[in-house]
């Protein structure tokens, strides 16, 4: 199995698309022709997630977390940062990341943490689904079918659902007559040329649109593209960060047991305690901070999340809500799970997956 294979796996679930443009997500070591045969999942790459990988004879690590977040200029092997790329070349480990797209797509970090808890009837808590879907449409000649299809697929064209590469083609005759100062691709100058040619539809969001239209112009053979953008009044699916939904009604006491028990942890963060039935819950897996107002637009009387600072607790105090903090490792270590269920699905259980759990950067309570 080739780390390419296990990669597409992972993007059919989580687009790249879907990514924030600031996040890293993707290929952070390594190359995707590389064989693999057993993989570690980890949320971040440290020297014991390299350590347990080496033990356990991986060949790729799939990390939450970006190895490889801002740019850098140099790989300089005295530093912390390149002692790592070093030790994963030296070891022939490739690591790949799924970060903001796994944050953001259906059934990911948040979707899982609130399965977990056994919030129902979930929403997206706070949506950043671009406004508009475009169709794109191209023509081209049959030889360069392929091609284009290729490049519609590599920018994140043709998502429908849980659906990738969608897209439809048509056998047609395309007319043209080149003039002086072009460099036809086929045909004389002055002379009118009919050509055999595909054409190819697909959907497009807003956000990778340009993206799009740019691989499609490297890709087709002629000087000048001929194709369609229509704008569509289809409803986009909606992707977003955290979820909000009904929980069976459940006491302060209840809910915060229960949150311990099914994350694992012991240490939760509570910020206004009530005495109350809880009946609305709203999650983000990691750093949710943001969504406060979000979740209480939403009524929610409890916000389960991480990496709360002073500022955010007063918030919610204002607010009248319940705010946890359950640590940013207890929060996402249950999508490492429904990695692993997406990989062995899409792979038949061909790869051999193991899970490394290290909370030793989550906070402690002494």
């Amino acid at each position: 199995m080739l780390v390419g294979d296990i990669t597409k796996a992972i993007e059919d679930f989580a687009p790249l698309h879907l990514a924030e443009e600031w996040d890293n997500s993707g290929l952070q070591v390594g190359s995707l022709t590389n064989e693999v045969e057993r993989v570690l999942l980890s949320l971040d790459v440290t020297e014991r997630t390299i350590e347990k990988a080496i033990d356990n004879k991986c060949e790729l690590i799939i990390t939450h977390h970006p190895l490889l977040f801002n740019p850098i200029s140099s790989i300089d092997l005295s530093t912390k940062k390149g002692k790592l790329i070093e030790r994963l070349i030296k070891a022939n480990i490739n690591v790949y990341s799924v970060h903001t797209n796994l944050d953001l797509t259906s059934e990911g970090v948040s979707d899982t943490l609130a399965d977990i808890i056994g919030v129902k009837n979930t929403k997206v808590l706070k949506s950043i689904t671009d406004d508009y879907l475009y169709k794109i449409v191209v023509f081209v000649p049959r030889t360069h079918e392929r091609d284009i299809l290729k490049a519609l697929s590599t920018s994140g064209a043709g998502f429908i659902g849980n659906y990738s590469d969608c897209s439809f083609s048509s056998i047609g005759i395309g007319r043209f007559k080149p003039l002086e100062g072009s460099n036809p691709f086929i045909g004389q100058l002055n002379e009118v040329e009919e050509v055999e040619e595909v054409k190819i539809e697909a959907i497009v969001t807003k956000k990778i649109l340009h993206k799009a239209i740019d691989e499609v112009k490297k890709a087709h053979p002629y000087e000048e593209v001929a194709l369609d953008i229509i704008k569509l009044e289809n409803p986009n699916e909606q992707y977003g960060y955290g979820r909000v939904g009904d929980i069976d009604p459940i006491s302060f006491n209840e809910v915060t047991d229960m949150i311990k028990s099914r994350l694992g942890t012991q240490n939760l963060i509570v910020y206004g305690k009530k005495d109350i039935q809880i009946r609305r819950i709203a999650v983000c897996g990691g750093s949710g901070s943001d969504f406060i107002v979000d979740a209480k637009k939403e009524n929610a009387d409890l916000y389960l999340t991480a990496d709360i600072k002073y500022h955010d607790s007063q918030l919610a105090k204002e607010l009248d809500m319940i705010l946890i903090d359950a640590g940013h490792f207890y929060t996402e270590k249950p999508v490492l799970n429904k990695l692993v269920e997406v990989i062995n699905k899409k792979l038949e259980n061909h790869i051999q997956c193991t899970i490394f759990e290290d909370p030793s950067y989550s906070f402690s309570i002494l």
